[in-house]
C-alpha cells in the first residue's frame, strides 16, 4: 500500500486497539523542521525509536547519543531519557513503547516462554545506540501501514509478525555491534590482515572469536 502523508506529520496509535496490549504506542513523524526537545521522562515500557531521516541527539544515562539516519535508540523501562538540552530535529523518525511479557502471559502472539525469551534479550542489550537495518525500516513501515488498511482476517497476524520480525532484527543488530566492539573481534581483523594471504576457514575464525561458528556466520 502506497501512502503519501502531509509533508509534515505526526501520527500516534495506542496498540491496544488493534490486539495488541503489548504495544502502548506506535507512532512516526515527519518534520521539516526542528520542534522543542523532550524533558526527561520515563515509560514503563522498552521505548525503540528508529531514525528514518535526519539526525538527532537523545541523552539516557548521563550520556548524549547521536542518532544519523539508520540509527537505534533504546531505552529500559522506567530509564530516564530525553533530547537532552537539544531540539526534536527536522527529519522522519519510527517509535514505539513495548512492554515486558508477563509471567506465564502470552506475549505478541507468542507462548509465555518464547515472550520472556524476547523480553530477557531486550533487556540485556549492553548498546543504546547503534545501527540498524533496512528490514528493521521496512518492517516498521509495515506497521504502519497496515494500521491504517481496512480491517481483514490477517491484519492482527501481519502486525504481529512486523513487530516480531524488528524486534528479532534488533536483538541481532545489536549482537553484531557487541561482537565487532569486542576485543575477539579485533583480533579477528588483525590475524586476517597479518595472513592476508593464507586460506582461512570459518570455522578456525569463529574459534579464535570464542563464538560458535553458525553465530561467525550470521554477522554481516
Amino acid at each position: 500500500m502506497n501512502m503519501k502523508p502531509d509533508k509534515n506529520f505526526l501520527k500516534i496509535y495506542d496498540l491496544k486497539n488493534y490486539g495488541f496490549p503489548e504495544i502502548p504506542l506506535f507512532g512516526k513523524y515527519k518534520f521539516n523542521k526542528a520542534f522543542p526537545g523532550l524533558e526527561m521522562h520515563t515509560h514503563h515500557a522498552f521505548e525503540i525509536c528508529y531514525l528514518v531521516e535526519g539526525r538527532q541527539i537523545y541523552c539516557a544515562a548521563g550520556k548524549d547519543y547521536q542518532l544519523k539516519a539508520g540509527d537505534l535508540f533504546i531505552t529500559q523501562p522506567m530509564e530516564p531519557h530525553s533530547s537532552g538540552r537539544q531540539p526534536q530535529e527536522k527529519g522522519s523518525l519510527f517509535w514505539m513503547h513495548i512492554m515486558p511479557a508477563l509471567r506465564n502471559k502470552p506475549y505478541l502472539g507468542m507462548t509465555p516462554r518464547a515472550g520472556a525469551e524476547l523480553t530477557l534479550q531486550l533487556q540485556n542489550m549492553h548498546e543504546k545506540c547503534f545501527a540498524g537495518n533496512e528490514i528493521i525500516h521496512d518492517l516498521f513501515n509495515k506497521v504502519y501501514c497496515e494500521i491504517s488498511t481496512p480491517e481483514n482476517p490477517l491484519k492482527q497476524i501481519i502486525i504481529a509478525n512486523a513487530i516480531t520480525g524488528i524486534l528479532l532484527e534488533i536483538v541481532k543488530c545489536s549482537r553484531n555491534r557487541q561482537l565487532r566492539s569486542s576485543p575477539f573481534f579485533e583480533k579477528i581483523l588483525l590475524h586476517i590482515d597479518k595472513n592476508i594471504d593464507l586460506k582461512m576457514s570459518v570455522h578456525e575464525l569463529a574459534a579464535r572469536a570464542g563464538i560458535s561458528e553458525s553465530y561467525f556466520r550470521a554477522c554481516p
